[in-house]
């Protein structure tokens, strides 16, 4: 889609989605009226819970609520990694 910043990659659980934007990954909470909810996925992390939040509607993700940590470019670059073999593997 035209205009989005950010990269929908497949997420840690058979047919879930993850979205990246900026460094940091996103979760999909829910879809409701064309618009996806996300949030971070550190959000369930025992030692330090992310609060951050953000939207995609009309194919731009904008963020609510700030994240409590850096952007992981290591991590970011992993999971699209491992999901363009994935993708070999499969054709």
């Amino acid at each position: 889609m035209e205009g989005e910043n950010f990269l929908e990659i497949e997420g840690t659980r058979i047919g879930s989605k993850n979205y990246i934007c900026d460094d940091f990954l996103y979760m999909q909470n829910k879809e409701n009226n064309g618009q996806i909810y996300l949030s971070c996925v550190k959000k369930s992390s025992k030692t330090n819970p992310c609060p951050a939040t953000a939207v995609i509607k009309d194919g731009i993700l904008s963020v609510i609520l700030d994240h409590n940590h850096i952007g992981d470019n290591f991590e970011v670059v992993k999971k699209v990694m491992l999901t363009e073999m994935k993708l070999i593997v499969q054709n």
